[in-house]
């Protein structure tokens, strides 16, 4: 792999954009799994852009703004002091995505406590990171598929539902790129990757197990 493809993997795989990708593969190839089954599928793709404009887009927006104010360097956050307060405020603005999608949704019924269960999770994961980058720079992209794997796993378990074999397989092999990637751009240590996927597996797949 050479830097050009690990480097267009590291944006196509951005953390950020994990939400969104998991959301999207539990909508489209199990939705009875996750009951929205009840929706038609122009509401699922208002609600799968909405979730992206509030996981992504807005957390996107304020690192650029960081970016501006000189108060960072690089939007992809490569040292240590850098990713700090961005995690940050990517903590406030996921649990503010949390309480919207779980209580100002609560008309939808049960998909809305799924929503909340990842978009809770996917939180936890981000403030142990955060907590954890004030003394040791973890991969956020991995803590970010670990947590899709996770996930994926807990549903798989207590829905037996074979259509998310595809999706869970699709995220175990992009974990495998992803971190080829961040190790070709010397990213992250073995240890450090490592870390970051066992973090985002075990709080987003203990998350689905214990509330879904």
């Amino acid at each position: 792999m050479n830097n050009s493809i690990a480097k267009f993997l590291s944006y196509i795989f951005h953390p950020l954009l994990m939400a969104t990708y998991l959301v999207g593969c539990l909508f489209y190839f199990a939705p009875q799994a996750v009951n929205a089954e009840v929706l038609p599928p122009q509401s699922l793709g208002i609600l799968l852009v909405a979730i992206m404009a509030y996981t992504f887009v807005i957390p996107v927006l304020f690192v650029y703004g960081l970016q501006q104010l000189r108060m960072i360097q690089s939007l992809m956050l490569q040292t240590l002091e850098e990713r700090r307060l961005p995690l940050w405020i990517t903590v406030m603005v996921y649990a503010a995505a949390t309480y919207f999608f779980g209580w100002k949704f609560i008309h939808l019924g049960a998909i809305s406590t799924v929503l909340s269960v990842i978009l809770g999770s996917i939180t936890v994961s981000i403030l142990l990171l955060s907590l954890i980058s004030l003394y040791w720079q973890i991969s956020a992209h991995m803590t970010g598929i670990g947590g899709v794997v996770g996930f994926l796993l807990a549903v798989v378990y207590l829905s037996g539902d074979p259509r998310l074999a595809t999706p869970l397989l699709m995220a175990v092999l992009a974990s495998g790129w992803i971190a080829s990637a961040r190790m070709q751009l010397n990213a992250h240590t073995t240890e450090e990757i490592s870390a970051g996927f066992v973090l985002g597996m075990l709080i987003c797949g203990a998350g689905a197990l214990i509330f879904l």
